[in-house]
């Protein structure tokens, strides 16, 4: 920050000052005039100083919290998502009951717990990957394009039809036929940083519908 290299600038005024009356006092003279110049320039140099350490310091703490708070909030938002995977295969649920005691705090990180739902969530999408029925997402873009969806936000609704289409046709035990089995419209989505894939996976999240599937487990849903 500049206010530090400025501080440490407006302080030598007040360095300036001593210095010269020490000098000033082998030559039978005095710097009295200028003592409020002095403690001026200390105690404006000390606060602009501060102010230059400090705000770097309250600005990488406001930016931490509020990064905490976007992975709650996206913990959260993903759990309909989740939990649609997990009504029709718990098995994606990630054992912890093995991991040693003295580590079971790592897992309640929030850190932690985010990725481990978003890795759940990916593992639930390869599950119904081969329930995948190209005849749905033709009829999914088509609907969602007369709506005036494109890009993103098209491939995200299209995306959270086929996973509902997928976990129904898993549960009936119906798979289409190899020649039209397809991808996930956004699989070719580019997530360069872990919470771009967060982010990928919340925009499918909000499609789905605001009542999902109830998990079989509950005492398992808050893991």
């Amino acid at each position: 920050m500049q206010q530090t290299p400025l501080g440490a600038t407006v302080t030598l005024g007040y360095s300036a000052v001593r210095i010269g009356n020490v000098i000033a006092g082998a030559f039978n003279a005095s710097l009295a005039e200028w003592e409020g110049f002095a403690w001026t320039c200390g105690d404006v140099g000390a606060m602009l100083t501060l102010i230059g350490w400090l705000v770097p310091t309250i600005n990488d703490q406001a930016q931490s919290l509020q990064y905490r708070i976007k992975q709650y909030r996206s913990y959260y938002g993903l759990r309909p998502l989740w939990l649609a995977f997990y009504s029709e295969a718990p098995e994606i649920a990630l054992p912890i009951d093995r991991v040693d005691p003295a580590q079971r705090r790592r897992f309640r990180s929030i850190s932690i717990r985010l990725y481990r739902r978003a890795v759940e969530i990916r593992d639930g999408r390869f599950v119904i990957r081969q329930y995948l029925d190209a005849a749905v997402r033709e009829a999914s873009e088509a609907r969602h394009r007369a709506r005036g969806l494109r890009g993103e936000e098209l491939s995200a609704a299209v995306t959270a039809d086929q996973i509902l289409a997928g976990i129904a046709a898993r549960a009936a035990g119906t798979r289409p036929e190899t020649d039209q089995l397809t991808e996930f419209a956004d699989s070719e989505r580019q997530t360069s940083r872990p919470m771009d894939d967060i982010d990928a996976l919340l925009d499918v999240a909000r499609h789905l519908p605001r009542q999902p599937a109830r998990a079989p487990h509950l005492e398992q849903v808050s893991a």
